[in-house]
């Protein structure tokens, strides 16, 4: 298949077989990408995953000198902004997401010092 040929409106057929249903499809999602993690059981991968959170709220974000007056309201940030990965999601929608029920919403300037922060750990 050529790049080049669907810039230019060519249809190609595409065509092919898999022996992997949804349910399996969803579980692979759902496993994670870490190697060690994918083959636990799900109660366990889930603990891990949460720990592995925990630890860059926790330990990495203030080693890089970043105070986390919030801890539980990052953790709810994280988790709103990874079930928007892969979508059109704008920050409003994150925000009320992770926030719903807050009285007090954190500032774009916070969030942002925290991704920034984050993108940093992470390279």
């Amino acid at each position: 298949m050529s790049l080049q040929a669907l810039i230019e409106g060519e249809m190609p057929q595409i065509f092919g077989q898999s022996t992997v249903d949804l349910p399996q499809y969803a579980d692979e999602i759902l496993r994670s990408g870490f190697p060690g993690l994918r083959d636990l059981p799900e109660a366990a991968r889930g603990t891990q995953l949460d720990s592995y959170l925990a630890r860059i709220v926790d330990r990495e974000l203030p080693e890089s000198g970043v105070t986390v007056r919030r801890p539980a309201a990052l953790r709810r940030w994280l988790a709103a902004y990874g079930a928007a990965t892969s979508t059109d999601a704008s920050y409003s929608v994150i925000l009320d997401a992770a926030t719903a029920g807050d009285d007090e919403k954190p500032a774009r300037q916070t969030v942002d010092v925290y991704r920034e922060h984050l993108t940093r750990i992470f390279r």
